[in-house]
């Protein structure tokens, strides 16, 4: 990505906070089914765009503002914690019709395919942690 340092930043730190906000409206909406599928979407994408911000930022500049290691570790349990919030919901509610199963098929994509990210990211920084020290 040809972003700015700044505006790099700027962007990792917007989108985590819109992360924050989410997590706290999928948990204000767990009883009602279309919110919480609807928001956790959203959540999951939020966290992969995130992930792929903060991949290219270590990628160009190799170092963070941040430390690299409890932020990946911090990203994991949260995707991880909200994977399983997800999971809870669906073994209860089931498959309802298909507004709401298509909010459920993408959240389990997008839920994956973050956690997959975060995971690769965390074991990248500590591959990289071991050899530096």
């Amino acid at each position: 990505m040809k972003l700015s340092k700044r505006l790099h930043k700027f962007s990792i730190i917007t989108i985590l906070f819109l992360v924050v906000y989410v997590s706290i409206t999928v948990i204000d909406n767990y009883n009602n089914s279309s919110e919480f599928y609807r928001n956790t979407k959203t959540f999951f994408l939020s966290l992969f765009i995130v992930n792929i911000l903060i991949t290219s930022y270590l990628k160009k500049y190799q170092n963070f503002f941040i430390n690299k290691l409890l932020t990946t570790f911090s990203l994991c349990l949260f995707t991880f914690s909200f994977l399983a919030l997800f999971i809870n919901k669906l073994i209860f509610t089931g498959f309802k019709n298909e507004i709401i199963l298509y909010n459920q098929i993408s959240s389990i994509i997008f839920g994956i395919l973050s956690f997959a990210l975060v995971i690769s990211q965390h074991y990248y920084n500590l591959k990289i942690e071991k050899n530096v020290a």
